[in-house]
């Protein structure tokens, strides 16, 4: 299994990103995301042998537990890679409790032996793939400031299906409140 955890996004959320995505397929080359995937990564596991996986989950539990992010909203666009070629995505204001709580999943995996990305947590929602840039996109596309509560953290489980990337729920635990 090839997992992860994010944070998924409300509806009023996942329309204006989606609207957002509608805009600037008219205007760039990219492979977009397909909007059922669409969700802000806390924490990349990576690859886990199903015997694991109810490790992964105790882990995720605890750390739902503990966690002090809440409310997010919807910024700017941004992009990771070089212009001609980028990973494009939608920027998260208010996610400083979610470093902590991906800081926690890090942790915990590294001490289980399991596997994760060292990488410092960036909070973004990936739009597209392979995409060219310009300032003016970068500058003048970004979606409706949307507001929303996480409610859930949740373990993904991320699998290529009839050549489409899917990104199924496996588990969801309640964000401490």
């Amino acid at each position: 299994m090839r997992l992860f955890f994010g944070i998924e996004l409300d509806e009023r959320a996942r329309i204006a990103a989606v609207k957002c995505m509608d805009s600037l397929r008219r205007d760039i080359d990219a492979r977009f995301v397909d909007n059922d995937n669409l969700h802000m990564t806390v924490c990349f596991v990576g690859e886990v042998d199903v015997t694991m996986l109810k490790r992964v989950e105790e882990i995720g539990e605890k750390a739902a537990i503990l966690s002090t992010g809440r409310k997010l909203t919807l910024s700017k666009l941004g992009f990771f890679g070089t212009p001609s070629n980028a990973i494009l995505y939608i920027g998260v204001d208010g996610a400083h409790g979610f470093a902590s709580l991906s800081d926690s999943l890090k942790k915990n995996l590294t001490l289980a032996g399991l596997p994760c990305d060292p990488k410092r947590f960036s909070p973004h929602i990936t739009i597209a793939r392979r995409a060219f840039v310009t300032p003016r996109i970068i500058n003048e596309m970004s979606p409706e400031s949307i507001t929303w509560n996480a409610g859930h953290l949740t373990l993904f489980d991320s699998a290529r299906i009839s050549g489409r990337l899917v990104y199924t729920p496996v588990c969801r635990w309640p964000l401490n409140r």
